[in-house]
């Protein structure tokens, strides 16, 4: 019982500590906006929500313009964050989505609905499998 006790604690802390990350993350992408006047994929910032097939991509990718600059980004002050801030509590790397899809019971989504998001694939490691593992940070919403 003890251990499952200190499993279910961990991952709580886990939990807080990539809203935290993701909380970071998104005045890193405000500031680049700011500067270059493009999101993550060298999106607009309007509208919001742009959905495309295969926009998602990691914010460690240059062209998520971040930590790296691949040319989309002119005024490029970057980088935006260290290579330390690109992974969530459980090692997998964070990720940008024009059109991330958020549900209630996502962490971080406060309703359902078309947002533009960072987010973490959670403790399952597998993305877009929009579970409760995951949580997000709200951007825009639609």
């Amino acid at each position: 019982m003890g251990l499952q006790i200190f499993d279910e604690y961990t991952e709580k802390v886990k939990r807080a500590e990539s809203l935290h990350d993701l909380h970071g993350l998104h005045l890193a992408i405000t500031t680049l906006i700011t500067d270059t006047g493009f999101a993550p994929g060298g999106f607009t910032a309007e509208p919001c929500v742009q959905i495309t097939s295969d926009n998602e991509m990691g914010i460690d990718d240059c062209s998520a313009g971040l930590l790296c600059n691949d040319g989309t980004f002119i005024n490029w002050g970057g980088p935006y964050i260290s290579d330390a801030h690109t992974k969530d509590p459980w090692g997998n790397t964070y990720q940008y989505d024009s059109d991330y899809y958020c549900f209630t019971y996502i962490e971080g989504c406060n309703g359902t609905g078309w947002v533009r998001a960072i987010n973490t694939i959670g403790p399952d490691g597998v993305a877009n499998n929009y579970d409760n593992g995951e949580a997000a940070q709200v951007l825009c919403a639609q």
